[in-house]
C-alpha cells in the first residue's frame, strides 16, 4: 500500500513540477528566448574564437572581440538589406493592387470565354480596397520587433563572450552540451546559407521583389525541421504571382525552389549533420509542437537543439537515462 501511495505522489509530484515549469516558460518568454538564441550563437561563436587562438597564436580576448566585431557587422548587414526591402515593397504596393486587378480581368475573360457567368465586381472592389499600406506598416512593425529581439540576443552574447574570457575550463557536461550543440548550430547554418544562397539567386534571375528577405526567411525556417521547408517554399509565391500571376515564371520559381530545398534537404543534409542530435523524428515532432506553444515561432526555431540539450542532460542522470533512450527511439530494456 504504501509503495502504491509513494508512486502515486512521485507522479502527482512530477505532473506538477512539469505544469509549473510550462508556467514559467511561458511567463518569462521575453526574456528566455533571446537567451537562449544568444546562447547558440555563443556556441557557434566558441569554435570561432578557439580557431583564432590556435591556428593564429592570437590572444584570447583578441579572438573575442574579432568574433564579436564578425558578430556585430553580420548584423548590420541584414538590419540595413532587411530595411531596404521593406521600404521596397511599401513604394510598391499600389503595382501590386493593380496587378491583381489585372489577374481578375483575365479570369474574367476566361470565364465569359466558356460561357460561366460569374459577378466579379465584388471581388475586384475588396481587391482595390484593400489597406496593402497598413499591411506594409504592420510588416515594418513586426520587422522592428524582430530587429528589437535581434539587439538583445547581441548584448546577451557580448556579456557572455565578456565572460568567456575569465572562465579557464568547463565542466564536462557542459563542454559536451556546447560542442554537440556548436556542431549542429553551424552545420545547420552552412546547409541554411547555401539554400537562402541560391533561392535568393533564383528570385534575383527572375526580378522578384524583397528577395533578400525571402532568402533570409529561407535561412530562419530552415532551422524547423520538414515544417519550415515547405513554408520557405510557398513564402515568396503571393508575390511571384502579383508580379507575373499564374505564367509559366510562377511554375518555374516553385519548381526550382523546390528542388534546391528537396536536394540540400534530403541529400546534402543527411550526409552532413548525419544524426548528431540523436532524436527519433518522432521526437522532433512531438517537440515541435510543445515549444511552438510555450514559445510560438521562437520555439520552433529552438526545439531540436533544446530537446538535445535536455536529452544529454538526461543521459548523465542515471535516474532518467532511460528517457534519454527513449527520446532516442531506442526502447530501454533491462535484465
Amino acid at each position: 500500500m504504501k509503495d502504491v501511495y509513494s508512486r502515486t505522489n512521485n507522479v502527482c509530484l512530477v505532473f506538477l513540477t512539469i505544469v509549473t515549469g510550462t508556467a514559467a516558460l511561458i511567463y518569462m518568454r521575453p526574456v528566455l528566448v533571446p537567451l537562449i538564441f544568444s546562447v547558440f550563437t555563443y556556441a557557434v561563436l566558441t569554435p570561432i574564437v578557439t580557431l583564432f587562438e590556435k591556428k593564429m597564436k592570437s590572444p584570447k580576448i583578441l579572438a573575442i572581440l574579432t568574433a564579436l566585431l564578425f558578430l556585430f557587422f553580420a548584423f548590420s548587414l541584414v538590419v540595413l538589406v532587411l530595411i531596404g526591402s521593406v521600404e521596397n515593397f511599401v513604394s510598391g504596393a499600389p503595382k501590386y493592387r493593380e496587378s491583381m486587378t489585372e489577374f481578375i480581368k483575365l479570369v474574367e475573360a476566361q470565364l465569359f470565354r466558356f460561357h460561366i457567368e460569374m459577378e466579379l465586381d465584388q471581388i475586384r472592389d475588396v481587391v482595390r480596397s484593400l489597406p496593402l499600406f497598413e499591411y506594409a506598416q504592420n510588416l515594418t512593425g513586426q520587422l522592428l520587433s524582430f530587429l528589437a529581439n535581434l539587439l538583445l540576443v547581441f548584448i546577451f552574447t557580448i556579456f557572455m563572450m565578456s565572460g568567456e574570457s575569465r572562465v579557464e575550463s568547463k565542466g564536462p557536461l557542459l563542454t559536451v552540451i556546447l560542442e554537440k550543440v556548436s556542431s549542429y548550430v553551424s552545420s545547420k547554418l552552412f546547409l541554411s546559407l547555401l539554400t537562402g544562397f541560391f533561392v535568393w539567386l533564383i528570385l534575383l534571375a527572375f526580378g522578384i521583389e524583397l528577395a533578400f528577405l525571402f532568402a533570409f526567411l529561407t535561412i530562419l525556417l530552415n532551422f524547423i525541421p520538414t515544417i519550415g521547408s515547405i513554408v520557405a517554399v510557398f513564402l515568396p509565391l503571393p508575390i511571384v504571382f502579383l508580379q507575373y500571376q499564374l505564367n509559366w515564371q510562377f511554375f518555374t520559381i516553385l519548381a526550382l525552389t523546390g528542388f534546391i530545398q528537396f536536394t540540400i534537404g534530403n541529400i546534402l543534409e543527411p550526409k552532413i549533420l548525419g544524426d548528431s542530435m540523436d532524436l527519433h523524428p518522432i521526437t522532433v515532432l512531438i517537440c515541435l509542437i510543445f515549444w511552438g506553444m510555450v514559445w510560438g515561432l521562437g520555439g520552433l526555431f529552438l526545439a531540436v537543439p533544446i530537446t538535445a540539450v535536455i536529452k544529454i542532460i538526461f543521459h548523465k542522470i542515471e535516474a532518467t537515462s532511460d528517457l534519454a533512450e527513449i527520446l532516442a527511439g531506442r526502447l530501454p530494456f533491462k535484465n
